[in-house]
């Protein structure tokens, strides 16, 4: 339950990201639209700690909390700028391939990678498209505890209520993938979610694609035909 607690929160975030991005803007300032996603994703935490069971200990909530933190740290304005060029830079020599953690995907064109406490795919002009790929790791996880029931029944709790939710697991060329895919509505913005997680050497990465307008939907299903395990 820990692991997937972990990757479940960078989910929040990323959800937060894209429904804030995409919510009316009135005169508040960009430290109350930074409060605001802190106070979101301080209540996701809450409401993951409910559902998990009493059987887990101290250090791991712990663990989690400080996971938390991380996350919800901000980068400043010359740090993530610095880390998008140099991402840029790298998927360029690459005909647009960026590997992460072991596994590489083709990114749509006009997408680069940064990085502010979790990190992400995005368009040139983020954040007027907030739709964007997420990419996570967890050392030592395990794939028999991503089950349909167990993942439905978090993310439900976690963003109250989800629809057309899908699940498959299976075994591919020698490691496991789970992919589950949901319609939400988050701060009233409506967004597509498709997660995959794949399990090999002693670990998992996710890849979840968030999308908001609907207008990159092909390109992200062509970005997931590419992916590959580089073993």
């Amino acid at each position: 339950m820990k692991k997937i607690f972990i990757i479940l929160l960078a989910a929040v975030l990323v959800l937060s990201v894209a429904a804030c991005t995409n919510t009316p803007a009135d005169t508040e300032t960009t430290t109350e639209n930074t409060t605001n996603t802190t106070e979101e994703i301080t209540t996701a935490e809450e409401t993951t700690e409910e559902i998990t069971t009493a059987e887990e200990t101290t250090e791991e909530i712990t663990t989690a909390e400080e996971t938390t933190e991380e996350i919800t740290e901000q980068e400043t304005t010359e740090e993530v700028t610095t880390k998008e060029e140099t991402t840029t830079a790298e998927t360029e020599e690459n005909d647009g391939k960026y590997v992460f953690e072991g596994v590489s995907i083709v990114l749509p064109e006009g997408f680069t990678v940064v990085s502010s406490g979790v990190t992400l795919a995005v368009y040139s002009d983020y954040p007027e498209h907030s739709d964007n790929i997420s990419f996570a790791s967890v050392a030592s996880d395990e794939f028999s505890s991503y089950t349909k029931e167990t993942l439905e029944s978090t993310y439900t709790a976690l963003f109250g209520s989800i629809e057309n939710f899908t699940y498959e697991a299976k075994n591919e060329d020698g490691y496991n993938l789970v992919t589950v895919t949901f319609d939400v509505t988050y701060n009233g913005v409506p967004m597509h979610e498709k997660s995959c997680s794949y399990f090999f050497s002693g670990k998992s990465v996710t890849i979840s694609f968030t999308s908001v307008s609907g207008e990159f939907d092909e390109a992200f299903e062509q970005s997931l035909q590419s992916i590959q395990i580089e073993k």
